[in-house]
């Protein structure tokens, strides 16, 4: 599923950055705050993280604002507006509607 969305995100001539299993967008040549953590837990379905770190350089704290669970194919509108969401900042009015406020389990750093 992360090829999936590296292949969108390069269709679209979104510039990115990938940290481990973290997405950061890049705007005027600097990583955005705005990040998206992918990674299948236990082997089930792909979950997407949507996620801001601390300003606090000691801090390990991430701010959420949503993720989702997909178990099969996800189609290009879904993702072209979770891209729209990331490149907003997270801005309240570009929320997908499809995005949870909790996942059932714990994201891995």
């Amino acid at each position: 599923m992360k090829d999936r969305w590296i292949k969108r995100l390069k269709a679209l001539e979104v510039e990115f950055v990938l940290e481990g299993d973290d997405c950061l967008l890049v705007k005027d040549q600097k990583p955005q705050r705005a990040r998206l953590k992918i990674w299948q837990p236990k082997g089930q379905s792909t979950a997407f993280f949507f996620y801001k770190p601390s300003n606090l350089s000691w801090s390990r704290d991430r701010f959420s604002y949503g993720g989702a669970l997909v178990g099969g194919a996800i189609e290009d509108d879904r993702l072209d507006g979770w891209i729209a969401y990331l490149q907003s900042g997270f801005h309240p009015e570009k929320r997908p509607a499809d995005l949870k406020k909790v996942l059932p389990f714990d994201v891995p750093l």
